[in-house]
C-alpha cells in the first residue's frame, strides 16, 4: 500500500462547518492507513472559538496540509493543490415555528366544507412537505405545515420527522436559532408539530389516525402534561382556536385558545398510570393506531359545542369521551363562531398519521 505523503494528500479530505463562530462539525478523512491517526469525526462535538481565533485556526489547518504538498514538490512530484471544502451554511427560512399566517378565506386554494363537500387525504403520494412561513407559500394543495420542519409521506403514511435531523439540515440550524430548548438544539423540530389543512368549516367533523413511534423527553419547560395528540378546530390563527385530543398524562381534553390564552373546557382521565411533571413518562398507547374525532357546531343562541371521540385499534365503534359548550364563560371571551381551518398538533413525540378526513355535520 502506498503511504507516501503524495498518496496521502491525494486521498485527503477536510470538511469544516462554522455557524456564527461555532465550529459545529469537522471531518478529516484519508482512504489509507497511516502511522499517524488522521481519521476523526466530531459530529457530536461543539466548540466555541473566539472570533479573533477563527482565521488563525483556518490558517493553521491550511498550513498543515500545505506542508505535505510542499514536501511532494521538493521530491519532484507534480500534484495539484490541496482541496479544502467549506460548505455554505444553509439559508435559514424566513419564518420558523408556529405562528405563520393562514390564507384569507376567499383564497381559491382553500376548500370550504358544506353539506355537499368533504375532504379526505390518505397520504398516498410519497414526498416531503416542507414547513412554510404562511399557507400561500406551502407547496401542497392540501396542507400547510406551520411548524415541525418536515412532513415525510411514504407508503400511505404521513409522519412528523422520525429521529434526529442531521447536523447541517437547514431545519436543524433554523430551530437551533429559534427554539433550541424545545427542539434539543434543533435536532427534533417535530416536538412542535402543527399541520393545517387548507380546509375551512364551522359545523364540521375532523378525524385522523395517530401512532406514537417514539417519545422525545426533552429538557424543556414546555414538555409537560398538556402535550399530546390533538385535533385543531375553527383555527383562526395560532392564537385563536379550539382543540381536542388526548394528553401524555392519560387524560382527554377539550380546550379553547383565545388571543393566546388557554381555557380548559373539559377534561377526564381515560388511560391508567401516574404522570409526574418532568418525568420520562407518556401514558398514551405506543405503536398502536389510535383514531380521534372532533366536532364543532354552533347553536342558535351563538354558543359553540365541541365534542371528542376516540376509537382504539381493537374497536369498531366510536366512543364519545367529552362534550363541552362555550357560551362566553371562559374568561368572558366570545365563542369562536367563525368558520376556521382544521389541523393536527403533536408535542414532543415522533408520530405517524394514516388519513385525515373532514366532513359536515
Amino acid at each position: 500500500m502506498d503511504t507516501s505523503p503524495s498518496a496521502l494528500r491525494r486521498n485527503f479530505f477536510l470538511h469544516i462547518s462554522i455557524d456564527n463562530g461555532t465550529v459545529v462539525r469537522y471531518r478529516v478523512h484519508t482512504m489509507y492507513t497511516y502511522p499517524i491517526r488522521l481519521s476523526h469525526d466530531n459530529s457530536g462535538m461543539q466548540w466555541r472559538a473566539p472570533d479573533s481565533l477563527i482565521p488563525a485556526i483556518a490558517v493553521g489547518i491550511i498550513s498543515a496540509i500545505a506542508l505535505v504538498w510542499i514536501g511532494d514538490a521538493l521530491r519532484g512530484t507534480v500534484v495539484p493543490a490541496p482541496s479544502i471544502v467549506l460548505p455554505a451554511i444553509p439559508t435559514v427560512p424566513r419564518s420558523v415555528g408556529e405562528g405563520g399566517a393562514p390564507s384569507v378565506p376567499s383564497a381559491p386554494s382553500v376548500i370550504a366544507i358544506t353539506a355537499t363537500t368533504s375532504f379526505f387525504y390518505s397520504f398516498n403520494a410519497d414526498g416531503i412537505l416542507q414547513e412554510a412561513g404562511n399557507m400561500e407559500e406551502s407547496t401542497s394543495r392540501y396542507f400547510w405545515l406551520d411548524s415541525g420542519g418536515k412532513l415525510p409521506i411514504k407508503n400511505g403514511i404521513g409522519s412528523t420527522v422520525i429521529g434526529e435531523l442531521s447536523a447541517l439540515d437547514k431545519w436543524r440550524l433554523a430551530y437551533l436559532k429559534s427554539s433550541a430548548v424545545d427542539t434539543d438544539n434543533g435536532y427534533h423540530p417535530q416536538n412542535l408539530f402543527r399541520l393545517i389543512a387548507r380546509v375551512r368549516g364551522d359545523n364540521v367533523r375532523a378525524e385522523s389516525l395517530f401512532r406514537i413511534v417514539k417519545d422525545n423527553f426533552s429538557a424543556s419547560p414546555n414538555r409537560n402534561a398538556s402535550n399530546g395528540l390533538l385535533l385543531m378546530m375553527r383555527y383562526q390563527d395560532y392564537k385563536t382556536l379550539y382543540y381536542a385530543g388526548v394528553r401524555v398524562d392519560g387524560t382527554a381534553v377539550i380546550k379553547k385558545k383565545y388571543q393566546g390564552t388557554y381555557y380548559t373546557m373539559a377534561q377526564k382521565k381515560i388511560f391508567s398510570g401516574t404522570y409526574a411533571q418532568g418525568s420520562a413518562a407518556n401514558l398514551l398507547p405506543h405503536n398502536e393506531w389510535l383514531s380521534l374525532r372532533a366536532e364543532t357546531s354552533t347553536n342558535a343562541d351563538g354558543s359553540v359545542v365541541v365534542r371528542l371521540f376516540m376509537k382504539r385499534s381493537n374497536e369498531s365503534t366510536w366512543t364519545k369521551l367529552l362534550e363541552s359548550r362555550d357560551a362566553s364563560q371562559y374568561g368572558g371571551t366570545p365563542p369562536i363562531t367563525a368558520a376556521g381551518y382544521l389541523g393536527i398538533r403533536t408535542d414532543f413525540m415522533d408520530v405517524e398519521f394514516d388519513s385525515f378526513r373532514i366532513g359536515a355535520i
